[in-house]
């Protein structure tokens, strides 16, 4: 893997629309090598962020959504690329989350999530 996404509240979000944290069991921490992590708030120029995007291996919905990453969402969309959350308990509905958008997001468990991270695919 050379390029991982997290979608998250940007740092300087203040407003949270959707909550998904109840859905991802415990908390994790990463720290990779030879990867490249970008989260929300990291690009902004909307051109480089859809760059940013296509070119991500890995795209995960991390915890809550704010404006901006909605707005991400829906350009992964647009893109054409997976959308995924990690839960371990693989149960994870996306229509949970009463998105205002026709996305599926997948599941991937924490196991699955280290092994595609460390493919050196």
């Amino acid at each position: 893997m050379n390029q991982l996404y997290f979608i998250k509240p940007s740092n300087q979000s203040t407003e949270i629309l959707i909550d998904i944290s109840y859905f991802i069991e415990g908390a994790y921490s990463f720290l990779f090598e030879d990867v490249t992590i970008f989260s929300t708030g990291d690009v902004n120029d909307i051109n480089m962020l859809k760059e940013c995007l296509a070119q991500s291996d890995l795209i995960i919905l991390n915890g809550e959504m704010d404006r901006r990453s909605y707005f991400e969402l829906g350009l992964c969309s647009g893109l054409g690329k997976d959308i995924y959350v990690m839960d371990d308990s693989l149960t994870f509905d996306s229509k949970e989350l009463a998105l205002e958008m026709d996305i599926k997001i997948k599941v991937i468990s924490f196991a699955e999530f280290i092994e595609v991270v460390n493919t050196d695919e």
